[in-house]
């Protein structure tokens, strides 16, 4: 799913560490593919970004809640260990007051107060592949050194004087169909070595 991580190495480059994870699951109800079809959907939770997708349909028992500002639904992968939670914002430019309130307590509170009905599902088949650095996301919440000559890196090589991140970059990459879906995201932090010249 991520076929390139880095579009190139720079020559100082001593070595590149790297995280990888991937995930694939299948719908315990799938959808049935003949009845997906183009219906639009309201992007970013603006009335005129609205854009035609491809939408799965599903009428099926599932896992719900349903509160003043969100509605949420439960889809389990084959083998009842995991799902994905789907929300739904009531109004309109709710997404990113949904967003905000995402915490660990709120998911374990949600999940204990869902139900079990039946529900008419329309979900958008997408792919989302997101790449970026976070050299400047890490530098604003602290983690300086990190990216400086005198990072001491000394466990990653027996010559470690100089050894600093140029970089972290990180991608991800999402599918859902009708089948399930299919994640993966990768993080490189290419390593360099700083050259000090003798005079």
């Amino acid at each position: 799913m991520i076929p390139k991580l880095l579009k190139s190495l720079n020559p100082a480059t001593v070595m590149v560490l790297l995280n990888a994870v991937y995930f694939k699951g299948f719908w315990l109800n799938q959808f049935d593919k003949k009845k997906t079809r183009l219906e639009k959907f309201n992007i970013r939770g603006e009335k005129k970004n609205c854009k035609e997708v491809e939408m799965m349909h599903i009428t099926e028992r599932f896992s719900i809640a349903q509160k003043e500002s969100y509605k949420v639904l439960e889809l389990p992968y084959k083998g009842g260990d995991i799902s994905m939670l789907i929300f739904l914002p009531n109004v309109i430019n709710g997404l990113k007051d949904l967003e905000s309130s995402l915490t660990c307590d709120f998911l374990r509170d949600l999940k204990q107060n869902m139900w079990m009905t039946r529900v008419n599902v329309a979900l958008p088949k997408f792919k989302i592949d997101y790449s970026k650095s976070l050299k400047k996301t890490f530098q604003n919440m602290g983690v300086r050194r990190l990216f400086c000559a005198d990072a001491q890196l000394g466990g990653l090589s027996k010559e470690s004087d100089g050894l600093y991140a140029s970089d972290v970059i990180h991608q991800a990459v999402i599918e859902v169909n009708e089948e399930g879906s299919e994640a993966s995201a990768a993080t490189a932090i290419p390593i360099f070595r700083c050259r000090v010249e003798e005079l």
